[in-house]
């Protein structure tokens, strides 16, 4: 008998309000076992708290094991095709190739699509230590696009990065944190970071001396004397941000545990507090998608008074519709290597893009 996981049945609990939390479960199964123990058959299913099925995806997989005296490389990815299915929706299926170097098992180039024309090989070429140290796209009728990175000595930070284009960005690294302290960009301008214990964020020092402090806080809970006054009454917040920058007002944010913004506080010219707020579903399927947001307005008028767009999604989780404060929608449309947008008043904007996922054409309501 060969003992090997089978099954993973994950459940998540979701408190929204003071009262609601919803549950939803997510299951993993393997099965198919090639000869080195590799699931071939991955089945991720999502049900929703009544335990029925809402979406799943099989992921069919093809593995490289490489097995000579020296060396064992198992499990190396070798063929992708995965079919995401839904209730009510066609279902969508995607395919991607790799091969790998049979003696490092470094994988040297991942094809996207490939059996489509418009199909995308990205090839990596690595470091003595294994970085990746350049990675070149290539598409059908495009030029390929390089990128590279040069990184320290010891192998450990990424010191030099530039794109296609030429444009080079240099970072500086705490050898101690890991965490980025410098970074001079393609205009060779630096700017400073300076974190706290905790290896949070506390300054931002811009090349003209400028800076953006943060401050973090706890939020106590509501009737405490000690409750900050902005505090907002929706998403249940737990944490704020009080950022300022030079000669600027400050700003506060408001999230919730969830580390998604609740609020945001500004100030006007006489000092009032100005709020944007942002509200999150929690439905199956679109659980932590923004569902409306508010434009800013004066705290003194109250909330009832703010006017709000809200949004809709996909079961891919894209946005698929912004209904505005005065009743105008703006639509999308996602077709392979295209995005329809249609706005309030009927113009429909057509972007269509190339198989590296760079913009190619895009076509106005005139069809210029």
């Amino acid at each position: 008998y060969f003992p090997y996981l089978s099954n993973i049945e994950n459940h998540f609990y979701e408190k929204e309000g003071s009262n609601t939390t919803i549950e939803r479960k997510e299951i993993i199964s393997y099965s198919n076992l090639d000869d080195y123990g590799n699931p071939q058959t991955i089945l991720r299913k999502y049900l929703n708290k009544n335990n029925v099925m809402v979406s799943s995806e099989v992921k069919e997989v093809q593995y490289d094991n490489f097995v000579s005296a020296n060396r064992r490389l198992l499990g190396l990815l070798k063929d992708e095709v995965t079919t995401y299915k839904m209730t009510g929706e066609e279902d969508v299926i995607r395919r991607t190739s790799y091969t790998n170097n049979s003696t490092t098992g470094f994988r040297e180039t991942q094809i996207i699509e490939p059996t489509d024309e418009k199909e995308l090989t990205i090839s990596y070429i690595p470091d003595a230590f294994g970085n990746v140290r350049q990675v070149t796209q290539t598409a059908n009728g495009n030029t390929p696009r390089i990128n590279t990175i040069e990184y320290s000595a010891d192998g450990r930070f990424p010191e030099i990065e530039t794109n296609a284009e030429g444009h080079i960005v240099e970072n500086q690294f705490d050898p101690k944190t890991g965490l980025l302290i410098v970074i001079t960009d393609e205009n060779s301008l630096s700017t400073q970071f300076t974190y706290n214990a905790f290896r949070k964020l506390l300054i931002t020092t811009k090349h003209d001396g400028t800076q953006i402090k943060n401050n973090y806080g706890w939020l106590r809970g509501n009737g405490s004397p000690n409750q900050h006054p902005d505090t907002p009454e929706h998403g249940d917040p737990v944490y704020f941000i009080r950022t300022r920058a030079s000669a600027s007002p400050e700003e506060i944010t408001f999230y919730d545990q969830h580390s998604r913004p609740v609020r945001k506080v500004e100030h006007g010219f006489n000092n009032e507090s100005i709020y944007t707020d942002f509200k999150y579903f929690n439905i199956e399927g679109k659980n932590g998608l923004l569902k409306s947001k508010t434009v800013p307005y004066f705290a003194v008028d109250g909330q009832s008074a703010a006017f709000e767009s809200t949004f809709d999604y996909d079961f891919k989780r894209r946005q698929r519709i912004m209904i505005n404060p005065d009743g105008s929608s703006e639509t999308i449309v996602y077709l392979p290597n295209k995005v329809s947008k249609t706005n309030f008043d009927g113009q429909v904007q057509v972007k269509e893009f190339k198989a590296n996922g760079y913009l190619d054409k895009v076509t106005d309501n005139s069809n210029a």
